[in-house]
Formats: C-alpha cells, sequence, structure tokens
C-alpha cells in the first residue's frame, strides 16, 4: 500500500524527486481531500502506480482529483472519493499532454504568474492568519531563493496550510454544516459510508474558502500544464 501520514508537515519539503515520492504526495492530497485512514487501497494504489509510472505530472494527478471534488459539488455522489473515480479527468490530462509532447519546452509561467502571484493569491484568501502567513512565508522564500516555479512543490505547501486549517477548525460544525447539505444524499447510503461522505464534505467545505488555491488554479498561475 503506498502511504504517507497526512498530519506530517511537508511545506519545506522539495518536490518529488522519484516514483515513491510522488506517489506519496498524490495519495496524501487525495487523503486531505476526503478524510479517513492515510492510505489507498489495492486497487487505487494499483492505479497511481501506473500514473507514476506513466510520468503523468504530479500537478496535473492533483488537478484531476480536485475537479472531480467540483463536479461533486454540484452533484453529491453516494461513494467516497477513490483515485478510480478520476480516471476519467486523468485521460482528459494525458490527452492534453500528448497534444502538447511533440518537440514543446516545459511550460512557463503565464505573464502576471509565478511565485509573487501565489503569494498575493494567498493572501488575499479568508483563512486564518497564522497558517496563511506561514504559506506565504515559504511562497516567498522560494521565490527569494530562486527556485524555479513548481506547482507541485506548490501544491504541498498549500496542503500543509489546509491541514493546519482544518486542524484549528471546529470540525464537528464543519460536519453538521455537510451533513445538512448532503440531505437525501445521506439517507440511502450505509452508515460507515455516511460518515465518509460527512467527512469528506467537512473537508470540501473548509476547502470551498479559497478557490484560488485549488490544483487547478496554482498549475494555470504557474504554468505547470499544456
Amino acid at each position: 500500500m503506498i502511504h504517507e501520514n497526512p498530519l506530517q508537515p511537508t511545506h519545506l519539503a522539495s518536490p518529488p524527486t522519484d516514483a515513491a515520492a510522488a506517489a506519496a504526495q498524490v495519495a496524501a492530497h487525495l487523503v486531505m481531500v476526503r478524510g479517513g485512514a492515510p492510505f489507498l487501497s489495492g486497487a487505487d494504489a494499483r492505479l497511481l502506480t501506473e500514473w507514476i509510472d506513466e510520468e503523468l505530472p504530479v500537478a496535473g494527478i492533483l488537478a484531476c482529483i480536485d475537479a472531480v471534488v467540483e463536479r461533486r459539488r454540484k452533484r453529491p455522489a453516494t461513494s467516497r472519493l477513490t483515485l478510480s473515480a478520476c480516471k476519467a479527468e486523468v485521460k482528459k490530462l494525458r490527452q492534453r499532454l500528448g497534444a502538447a509532447s511533440t518537440g514543446a519546452r516545459p511550460p512557463a509561467p503565464p505573464p502576471g504568474g509565478g511565485w509573487a502571484a501565489l503569494a498575493a493569491a494567498v493572501a488575499e484568501s479568508p483563512a486564518p492568519d497564522g497558517p496563511k502567513n506561514a504559506l506565504v512565508a515559504t511562497i516567498l522564500d522560494h521565490e527569494r531563493s530562486g527556485t524555479a516555479p513548481d506547482a507541485a512543490l506548490a501544491l504541498a505547501a498549500v496542503r500543509a496550510f489546509e491541514l493546519a486549517v482544518w486542524e484549528a477548525s471546529d470540525q464537528d460544525a464543519l460536519r453538521a454544516a455537510a451533513t445538512a447539505e448532503l440531505g437525501a444524499v445521506l439517507a440511502v447510503v450505509r452508515p460507515r459510508q455516511r460518515a465518509e461522505l460527512v467527512e469528506q464534505g467537512a473537508r470540501d467545505l473548509l476547502r470551498r474558502r479559497w478557490p484560488a488555491l485549488s490544483a487547478a488554479k496554482i498549475c494555470d498561475l504557474l504554468g505547470a500544464l499544456p
């Protein structure tokens, strides 16, 4: 099984440099988004291994996960989020990368993008000052050190920020709000599924407060994907 402690700070970590580190970052993002135990099912682990072996970019896979989360906001599902549920989005990612691969140079940050623009987006987000200021400082440290804009590195920092905010939040109130929002969906699932959906919904209610920090938006800001 592929696993990573989702509560372990990763905001100062280097971007993944090998398959195991890349897989761990994807697994950690999925766990952060949905809650639950910090490991993947056998089916998801095999699927992730396939994606990593294919050298799909970590940031792109995380953007696919967030795209599925956003779709589920509009039409809630009756099952917990899995990597298998993201296969259609990953197929689109694969097609985009394939279309842009012939002799293409690595993508560059768009005009007005880069570390400074990301720091500004974080600063404008409605989040507690402590975690937010720590994230801004980490991003600006990358800029000052001359680190090239890297979406995977940025998203590792954002994950640490989101986990810190989650830990400091009134989780019971978020779960109550998620229960009310899911409504009829919870009436047709088993108790274990109900608990998983409420936990996932509670985390999503929190993450909705800073849409500019979604994986897709960060990839756009840093020019990570074609």
